[in-house]
């Protein structure tokens, strides 16, 4: 959806619902470089995966000390 969307749909719900407490979250693709036009526009929550993505994974090697081992 466009930020001229969101931007509709977070006018919409304010003027059906306004203080409803109802949360508007913009989610699917979302660029980093487009959040703060995605907040200006009315989203309350951005789901981007390029967060998950772009976030190292964890070590999970189990380190084993060799000392007292012997070669077959």
């Amino acid at each position: 959806m466009s930020v001229a969307g969101i931007r509709q749909v977070a006018q919409v719900g304010e003027e059906t619902a306004p203080g409803s407490g109802v949360v508007l979250e913009a989610s699917g693709k979302m660029p980093l470089d487009r959040l703060r036009q995605l907040a200006e526009a009315g989203a309350e929550r951005v789901s981007a995966g390029a967060l998950a993505r772009s976030a190292p994974g964890p070590d999970r090697s189990t380190p084993m000390p060799l000392t007292g081992m012997t070669r077959a």
